[in-house]
């Protein structure tokens, strides 16, 4: 691998302008501090970076209280127990974090040695005029060489989420993962069992939300952390499927992973990921179908799904779980195919076990819930003769907002098991009928997908329906008829539904005429 370069001759006038009176502010005070962890690894890469960690030899809430107060920007305290304290300031219009803790081990090298990886175990003493950098443990080396390599063999049994990190921060930094640290992984898997589901749930979506999310899960699986994490994901490993089927269950799921990348990538809503596997002309027929849409679906895909967390990033995590309920709806029929009967329905369950476990807000759960049930449901529409106003009403009424997600997951599936054998005939089905539902849900929504409501329950009453289950049944109904189009007025609605009450009367007259005395 090409040594990096390291940017050693600019990287201090890189530091915000609110860094600088920081450090300024402490120098000047005779208070010990040091600039660690990955702020100093990505301003000696050239990478911007949002986040400063300190530490001093002093309170760190005290420290930042002072640091908010000469800045006059806020403070908050992030640990009382452990004395850290943080300052958000400014760059650029952007918030940035500044955050101040005392030292750990009481020496600046005890501190560094417990640090996850030597890349982050760097640290600048900003008491020295102009600062000096520290490097205990061969950071600085593993940095030009691109090389992860654990601070010291006991970092895994410190804290097992750093295991997770170590396959992250190998793919967002470019870099390779040190033999001698990547054998320290697997027999310590099974300790991300003690570890809180919370930090494990924030560590996989910052690994899924950048693209390469396919080979990122890969790498958790070769390393054997995606069984304790995601044991479900991990059973779908060897789980043989059928033509057109190319992948067992597992990298057919990764697969989906790749196209979905490849689908927001052409609406604007991530980066072009490596490795899709369809033909060319099928990503260009797709943008092309997905332009109107283009600006409605970059902004429902950047809407908040949960702390932190986007639609985009929930579409992923049900990308990697729209399968899982296949190994238990497995069977074979006479012939040898193989078929999932249910397996929607299954997965569904399962994906919100997941999604509770996570800790996973509760619309998050949902969402979550409502995608993979519905995932098939697209192609499934697509394969009909005539898809109706009514049809297109049915879908967004049992998925909601979901429905949007749910059309590009369906075009992702469909990319990842035809891959380079996609049928052209089948793929423009599958095109026209997303253009179908993108448009009624994005330029058409109150006429197609949401309908006002024309008449209420007493209009109903007034008409002589009972209370009761039929007075709902009827108002869906009249809904479905004005996404038809056969109802567009108050006035056409009751008659509408005065014609279906004679119509009803009349039937059961009938029936009665026919029956013996």
């Amino acid at each position: 691998m090409e040594r990096k370069a390291l940017h050693t001759d600019t990287w201090l006038q890189a530091l915000p302008a609110e860094v600088q009176k920081a450090l300024d502010l402490l120098r000047r005070g005779g208070i010990q501090t040091w600039l660690v962890g990955g702020s100093v690894r990505d301003l000696l890469l050239g990478r911007a970076t949002h986040d400063f960690d300190f530490v001093v030899e002093a309170d760190g809430l005290e420290v930042a209280r002072q640091v908010a107060n000469a800045l006059r920007r806020p403070f908050f305290i992030l640990d009382g127990d452990r004395r850290f304290g943080r300052v958000v300031a400014r760059h650029a219009g952007q918030p940035i974090y500044l955050d101040f803790a005392p030292l750990t081990g009481g020496t600046l090298e005890a501190d560094l040695r417990q640090r996850d990886f030597t890349v982050n175990a760097l640290a600048l003493d900003v008491a020295q005029d102009p600062p000096e950098l520290v490097d205990l443990v061969g950071g600085l080396e593993d940095l030009r060489e691109g090389l992860l390599r654990a601070a010291s063999p006991t970092a895994f049994d410190a804290d097992p989420v750093r295991m997770l990190r170590a396959v992250r921060f190998c793919a967002e930094l470019g870099f390779r993962l040190d033999p001698a640290t990547e054998a320290l992984i697997p027999p310590r898997a099974g300790s991300l069992g003690r570890t809180s589901w919370e930090r494990i749930r924030d560590e996989m979506c910052r690994l899924l939300a950048p693209a390469g999310a396919r080979d990122q899960v890969a790498s958790l699986h070769r390393l054997g952390l995606l069984a304790p994490v995601l044991p479900e994901v991990a059973a779908l490993e060897g789980v043989q499927q059928s033509p057109p089927h190319r992948h067992d269950v597992f990298r057919h799921t990764l697969q989906v992973l790749a196209e979905l990348e490849a689908v927001l990538a052409l609406v604007g809503a991530g980066d072009a990921p490596p490795g899709p596997e369809a033909p060319p002309w099928a990503y260009e027929g797709l943008g092309a179908r997905l332009e109107p849409f283009a600006e409605g679906l970059r902004e429902h895909l950047a809407q908040p799904s949960g702390f932190g967390r986007s639609q985009a990033l929930l579409l992923k995590w049900a990308a990697l779980l729209h399968d899982v309920g296949k190994p238990q709806c497995q069977s074979r029929e006479p012939d040898g195919r193989i078929r999932f009967l249910q397996h929607d329905a299954a997965g569904a369950r399962m994906a919100r076990e997941v999604a509770l476990r996570l800790r996973l807000d509760r619309r998050e759960v949902e969402t979550l819930q409502t995608v993979v049930q519905h995932h098939m449901r697209p192609s499934l529409l697509a394969e009909e003769p005539q898809v109706t106003g009514r049809a297109i009403y049915r879908y967004f009424r049992d998925t909601g907002e979901a429905g949007v997600g749910t059309v590009l997951l369906a075009l992702a599936d469909h990319l990842a098991t035809r891959g380079p054998n996609l049928q052209p005939d089948r793929w423009t089905r599958r095109l026209d009928l997303a253009a179908r539902l993108l448009e009624a849900y994005f330029l058409r929504r109150e006429e197609a997908v949401a309908p006002p409501r024309l008449v209420r329950g007493e209009d109903l009453l007034a008409l002589g329906v009972p209370q009761g289950p039929q007075i709902g049944a009827l108002l869906e109904a009249l809904r479905e008829a004005q996404a038809e189009g056969a109802v567009t007025t108050r006035a056409e609605a009751l008659t509408w539904l005065r014609e279906r009450l004679a119509s009803a009367d009349a039937g059961r007259q009938g029936k009665g005429s026919t029956q013996a005395p």
